[in-house]
């Protein structure tokens, strides 16, 4: 009993504010407080957010070969530990009812990583992961795998994992031809979605919902590129740096009355080539209340857009 009273101030706190305090910690440092007494036990089963990082699973190595071992050794650690949390998350809890994570972060995007998510076993962990994660219908998540060139392919999201998500960062990913259509029909409360170095095979982002939308280095996984229309008239926030290798054009369907600012920057090797005009161009920006327009000289810039008057 004194073990759950006497000087374990923190412990006497009720689940919900140790839990916040929880929410601070990487996945694996949460996981570890179950060693501080009987009453941190089994709060990790329950703790509403999971922040799994490769980060926490980097050591060093005093030669190649070793470090190759080390390396490897990792990798399984933290396929383990990230499988098994997923697992036994929220499973014979006391009292336990919400059965939804507030926030799911997964960021394998440390170079030692990377050879081994390449690997077709790699690819089916991470993959378990991920839809481990979501099979707790998270408000946030925040998917980040690789460095550099895309190397994994999203799987494919139910609709019912989708369905309470707000905020959506994607990282390093190859998004597919369906993703799109997930965004559309899948996420009825979508806020926010910000996609970094990703690569799209999907041609439409639409959303009655979303406020914010950030696309930083993305680029088209086709050699004839892609064209992104992007539909979303309730949004208040876009910012949009993309560097590309195939011809990405961005065409803004319909005039967003609700903009607020809008940054824009297109950025590849070929000379500037305007589609249209470029007051067209901004038609949909037209009530936009700041604007931000960059480019450099030997990169180009296209950006289509069109709206009804």
């Amino acid at each position: 009993a004194g073990e759950d009273r006497g000087d374990d101030y923190l412990g006497t706190l009720p689940d919900c504010l140790l839990h916040k305090v929880m929410s601070f910690l990487p996945a694996r440092q949460a996981v570890q407080t179950c060693v501080l007494s009987r009453r941190w036990r089994d709060l990790w089963r329950s703790m509403p957010c999971i922040d799994i990082d490769d980060d926490d699973f980097v050591g060093g190595a005093s030669t190649a070969t070793t470090g190759q071992l080390s390396r490897k050794v990792r990798w399984r650690q933290l396929m383990d530990f990230a499988s098994n949390l997923l697992e036994f998350h929220d499973v014979h809890v006391i009292d336990f009812k919400p059965p939804f994570l507030e926030r799911f972060r997964l960021h394998l995007a440390h170079s030692w990583t990377a050879p081994y998510i390449r690997a077709w076993k790699g690819t089916r962990l991470v993959e378990c992961c991920i839809l481990g994660g979501f099979r707790h219908r998270p408000a946030a998540a925040d998917i980040a795998v690789g460095v550099g060139v895309p190397l994994f392919r999203l799987p494919w999201l139910p609709s019912v994992s989708t369905s309470r998500l707000k905020r959506l960062h994607l990282s390093g990913l190859v998004l597919d031809g369906c993703f799109g259509e997930c965004i559309c029909s899948s996420c009825p409360v979508l806020e926010a979605m910000e996609l970094k170095s990703c690569s799209c095979e999907f041609n439409k982002i639409e959303s009655a919902t979303l406020k914010s939308l950030a696309i930083h280095g993305c680029r088209s996984c086709f050699l004839e590129g892609t064209t992104l229309a992007i539909k979303t008239p309730r949004l208040t926030s876009l910012l949009l740096r993309i560097t590309v290798y195939y011809e990405l054009r961005v065409r803004l369907v319909d005039r967003m009355n609700y903009l607020i600012e809008a940054s824009i920057r297109e950025k590849s090797y070929e000379p500037i080539n305007f589609d249209n005009d470029l007051c067209k161009s901004l038609g949909a920006l037209a009530s936009v209340r700041n604007l931000k327009l960059s480019w450099s000289r030997s990169m180009v810039f296209i950006l289509s857009s069109y709206y009804s008057p």
